[in-house]
């Protein structure tokens, strides 16, 4: 955007829409780091690989199935969790410096007229649109 021109590529909008979602993970914003990554859509900078991410789709379905008893997980099993897990961050774009993310989400606000709570409010939305084709789903399951 030119009213915004540093920050044109810096979109993150999360991951694709998925029928295979049956859990939403809300995030605060993905680091620069995660700008060379293309995804499950245009507008996707969410890395599996990345450190938090990671450990969400490892280690905490791990633990929860060993507090339940169950046997260790295999790979093939964590990987078809990881298919069911989607991320959303609720910040919409990707900062270039985590020490002043804050300045620099007050910049594009700001660069494109938007109130505080208009800037948070995209953010919302992409995490309800995720509910919400979840739900419709859920609709059209019990419809068949």
């Amino acid at each position: 955007s030119e009213l915004c021109p540093k920050y044109t590529d810096r979109l993150n909008f999360g991951q694709a829409l998925s029928k295979a979602t049956v859990l939403l993970v809300v995030l605060h914003y993905a680091p620069n780091s995660s700008m060379t990554y293309t995804g499950t859509c245009r507008w996707d900078k969410m890395p599996l690989t990345n450190q938090c991410l990671e450990w969400l789709l490892r280690a905490v379905p791990k633990a929860l199935n060993e507090e339940a008893g169950g046997t260790e997980m295999s790979a093939e099993s964590l990987r078809r969790v990881a298919e069911c897990v989607t991320m959303v961050d609720l910040r919409p774009i990707i900062p270039v410096s985590k020490k002043k993310c804050l300045s620099e989400f007050n910049t594009v606000r700001n660069g494109l007229g938007l109130t505080h709570g208009m800037f948070d409010l995209i953010g919302h939305l992409l995490v309800a649109y995720h509910a919400k084709f979840y739900k419709a789903l859920e609709k059209n399951k019990e419809r068949q």
